[in-house]
């Protein structure tokens, strides 16, 4: 009786321990609770274009990654540079100067581009245009733009497209050198309007309309 005693005792032990380490253990419960909330960013996304959900991003949003993903399902027909921005350090480091480069619609969804040189107030005040010639003035070749960044250090580039996909949705994105800071997705019909931007604070935030 002794003897039968013993093993049931070893058998209760036995269980309790599996028990313990199982299914039911602190780890596992830990690991339920420490699982990280949907962003409502991503909520926004899912709502708007709920193809290009993805799991990356439902805690944060790589915005060059959503702008992959963008390409991925809906191929670009047509992409048009809106602004490209410059500001560099003249040689020697003493004046900030910015270029800018911007598109002047005219008929037919033709583009003529526009190039203005600026001073920078270094107190934040109003900038200076600074005279250039009239043929570095409208359409500007690239080697009239370079001419104006020789020897110069480059702070900030700042570009800005608008593209139009295969499906009929229109795209429109700014960059900071090659980094995706914001964009805009509209649907075809523009009823649906996907917009996020890079918040220094709060990191991407995206918003559904």
């Amino acid at each position: 009786m002794a003897a039968a005693k013993r093993i049931i005792l070893l058998v209760v032990i036995f269980l309790e321990g599996v028990s313990f380490a199982g299914i039911g253990s602190p780890d596992t419960v830990s690991t339920t609770q420490s699982q990280q909330p949907i962003s409502k960013s991503f909520t926004s996304i899912q709502t708007c274009f709920p193809a290009l959900a993805r799991d990356e991003f439902k805690q944060s949003i790589d915005l060059n990654r959503l702008k992959a993903r963008i390409d991925d399902f809906d191929l670009t027909v047509k992409s048009t540079l809106r602004f490209r921005r410059l500001s560099f350090l003249t040689p020697g480091g003493k004046v900030t100067h910015r270029l800018t480069i911007r598109a002047q619609p005219q008929k037919n969804q033709v583009f003529d581009y526009e190039m203005v040189l600026e001073k920078l107030d270094p107190a934040g005040g109003v900038p200076v245009e600074i005279e250039i010639p009239r043929h570095h003035r409208k359409n500007p070749k690239q080697s009239d733009i370079s001419s104006y960044l020789y020897d110069a250090d480059l702070k900030l580039e700042e570009t800005s497209f608008v593209e139009s996909k295969m499906n009929g949705h229109i795209l429109v994105f700014g960059r900071h050198f090659t980094e995706v800071q914001d964009l805009e997705l509209r649907d075809a019909k523009g009823s649906r309007t996907l917009t996020c931007e890079n918040q220094k604070n709060l990191g991407v935030v995206c918003t559904c309309k």
